[in-house]
């Protein structure tokens, strides 16, 4: 059985300090586990398992990985989720360092976005369309929060997260910086913009008065109904897909006889 200590220990990764300081986060369910086991398995620190995942896991555990078998109601106790998922892994932080915006290459700036699943779906379209470098300001929610974790859908696992004062990256960042406002330029099919910083705003206020003088070009969703605005990972995605440089696809018709 796990000790007081172990439960209580790991129940406190729930909290952003404690998982700092452990240097480790949360991954829950067999979805998430076996990602990590594949992309990254030397981060792997722990995982705590019903004997049916156990039975069934047929990727090799690394051996740095600490394995114990838990009962159901052990298992309850540890989780962060309703309905805990058969198996849960500690795994290490991975080191990131305040680094710049790629040149030549989208990345995205989240102005203090609050809402888990938000930043969990703004990492799972990031990671769909290849942005690789997502940069926070520290007022945006932790990144390893376990419900940014589960809505990430493994994103979290591949995307580098930075978290950075935004008026001191941008300050010596010579590329282009868009701001998504209900009032800028419509993205529209075939407009062509260089790649650049991609400012998310706060769900609430919008973008920070503070970043407005980095912004050289305003843009926006084209409304075609009623609606007031749009939800921020629902803006942030649709914004990925429109300034994602897409090959040109050829169909050729078939007359039918």
């Amino acid at each position: 059985m796990l000790s007081k200590n172990e439960i209580k220990y790991i129940q406190s990764l729930s909290a952003k300090k404690a998982r700092q300081t452990a240097g480790v986060f949360l991954a829950e369910g067999p979805k998430l586990v076996a990602e990590a086991l594949a992309q990254c398995p030397q981060r792997v620190q722990h995982i705590y398992a019903l004997p049916q995942w156990i039975d069934t896991e047929t990727q090799p555990l690394p051996a740095n990985t600490a394995l114990t078998l838990v009962q159901p109601f052990e298992l309850a106790k540890i989780s962060q989720l309703q309905t805990p998922q058969e198996v849960l892994a500690l795994i290490s932080l991975r080191a990131t360092e305040a680094a710049a915006p790629s040149p030549n290459q989208w990345c995205l700036l989240l102005n203090d976005v609050q809402d888990p699943g938000n930043l969990g779906n703004i990492l799972r379209t990031a990671d769909w369309f290849g942005w690789q470098e997502v940069f926070c300001t520290p007022g945006t929610v932790d990144g390893f929060n376990p419900k940014v974790v589960q809505a990430s859908m493994g994103a979290i696992l591949r995307v580098a997260l930075h978290y950075t004062p935004a008026d001191r990256l941008l300050q010596s960042y010579e590329g282009p910086v868009y701001g998504s406002f209900v009032d800028g330029l419509p993205i529209t099919a075939g407009l062509s913009l260089a790649p650049g910083v991609l400012i998310i705003g706060n769900e609430g206020n919008g973008i920070s008065p503070l970043l407005m003088p980095f912004i050289t070009q305003k843009i926006s969703i084209a409304k075609q109904g009623g609606g007031e605005s749009l939800n921020a990972a629902m803006a942030a995605g649709i914004f990925m897909a429109m300034l994602t440089k897409s090959p040109t696809i050829i169909i050729q018709s078939e007359s039918i006889d």
